[in-house]
Order: C-alpha cells, then structure tokens, then sequence
C-alpha cells in the first residue's frame, strides 16, 4: 500500500521550515508562519501558486542574507497580514492582494503598494513608536499611501498618529481634488470607502472630526461612508497641545448624533474601556 501525502488545505508553521512538512502543497490556500525566516516565506510564495492567504508573524532574517533573497510576484494571494519585519514587503509584489493588515506601519508599505498595483479593498494599519519617524511624517506617508488605493472599502487606523491635516484631507470638498495618477482615475480621494476606524490618542480638535460630514451641497458629501467608529485612548503625554479625550463637546455631539440621520451613517465614538462617550455627552 503506497503512502499518502497529507493534502491540508490550511497550515500553520511555528519556528519550523515548510521543507520539514512531509505534504502536498497544491492544494494549500493558507498559510500562517510564526518566528520563521524570511528566505522560507519567499521561497514559499514562489513555489505555492494556489496560496491565497498568508499570515507572518516573527519573521527574522540576517541583514547579511536578506540581501542575497531573490524577490518575487505572486499572483493568487488575496489576503496578507504581516507583523514585524516589514522589509519582507520590499521583496513581495502581489498584483491580486484585497486585503492587508500591517504592523507596524514603514515607508516600506507605500512602495510595495505602488509597486504591486493592486486593488485593495481592506486595510488595517498599525503604529507603533520608536522607529525613529516623528509623528508627521508618519501621517504623510499613510496618506501617501491612500492616495494608492481608491478601490478601499474599509480602512482601519490603530494608534496612528493623525492630526486635523488627516481629517482635512479626507473631508468632502477635498476629496474631488486628486493629487496622485491613480486618484485621477477616480477624481476622489478614497472615493469608495465604506467603513472608517479609528484607534488613537486624540491630538485634532473636535471641529476636525465633524468636518467629515459637513452639511454641504449633496455633491460633496461622503455618499459612501456608512460606518465611522473612533476609539481615544488617554494622552499620558498631556502636552499643551492635548485635547481632551475623555468627553465630546456637548455642540460636537449633536452635530454628529444629527448626521447619524442627516447621511444615514452609523457614527460612535468611545474610549478604550468601550464607554459610549457620545451618547454620554448628549446626555449631559
């Protein structure tokens, strides 16, 4: 009796190489990789054409050998959530990619996204400090980014430092103007964009945040954005410059609870301890 190899159509690898796996790879959409090396996970796209999700977590690579790792395009991979060792994307090009969670966000994420010419649809961004970026060149580069992706639907931003520049950019007479080719294609600043979240120490004045739904002429409105959530964390700096994220404004919180009727979008705003800040200002 001939032996059969295991055909999984999922894996998950935890320090160990995809070589080490006695199976069959044709029929493996998904793949998750935990403190694995960074040569594998290439050598591994190049070799599994089905593969559709990707997960990499802990990828370490010697500098010495990362420069001798071939890059490679994957034309099947819809779906990739990277953390850590971002540099991985400066090897990757994934023409297919919808959806893409990265953690934490470099300058690496723009040039893999342009390069790529993907459509995505999804995108998570995490932040996290010490990489030697100050705060506003970490929002320039995001919004760089989007500028890239007019097919987004739903975009969340997790610790991200934003200023009102961000919420400016986004607003509704500003979205017609486009800055970037792929923008032209569309005339709007993500035209499309369905679901906005937002998870951040709140450094914007309150004025920012309603501009969103100004109650301009229809035609600029955001006819697309159905869902806005904001989540503020505490501002442990609580420099000058500091808003205050504990409650809203009682004019800020009805205009806001108005354009929840006005545009028919589901807008909440809470802290991390999930207090419904906005109904709480309401009511007080």
């Amino acid at each position: 009796m001939h032996n059969v190899q295991p055909a999984p159509s999922s894996v998950i690898l935890d320090g160990i190489s995809p070589d080490m796996l006695d199976i069959s790879w044709d029929r493996v959409t998904g793949v998750e990789i935990l403190n694995g090396d960074l040569a594998d996970c290439v050598d591994l796209l190049r070799s599994t054409h089905g593969l559709t999700c990707l997960i990499l977590r802990a990828i370490e690579a010697e500098m010495s050998r990362f420069s001798g790792i071939e890059s490679t395009t994957h034309r099947s991979l819809r779906s990739l959530k990277i953390d850590g060792m971002l540099d991985t994307l400066s090897l990757l090009t994934l023409p297919a990619l919808q959806e893409l969670f990265v953690e934490p966000f470099t300058y690496h994420v723009v040039g893999f996204i342009e390069r790529s010419g993907c459509n995505l649809t999804w995108l998570t961004i995490k932040w996290e400090s010490g990489y030697g970026l100050d705060d506003e060149c970490v929002e320039e580069d995001i919004m760089s980014l989007l500028e890239h992706t007019p097919t987004l639907l739903e975009l969340g931003l997790d610790a991200v430092p934003l200023s009102d520049a961000f919420f400016e950019r986004l607003k509704p007479i500003n979205r017609l103007y486009c800055s970037s080719s792929n923008e032209a294609q569309t005339g709007r600043f993500l035209p499309v964009l369905h679901t906005l979240v937002i998870r951040c120490i709140m450094k914007f004045p309150w004025a920012s945040v309603c501009g969103l739904f100004d109650p301009a002429p229809p035609q600029h409105s955001l006819p697309t954005l159905k869902i806005f959530r904001l989540v503020l964390f505490p501002d442990t700096g609580q420099g000058d410059a500091s808003y205050d994220c504990v409650s809203i404004p009682l004019c800020a919180a009805k205009f806001l609870v108005d354009a929840r009727k006005v545009f028919k979008v589901q807008i909440s705003v809470s802290d991390e301890s999930s207090s419904i800040l906005l109904r709480s200002s309401v009511r007080s």
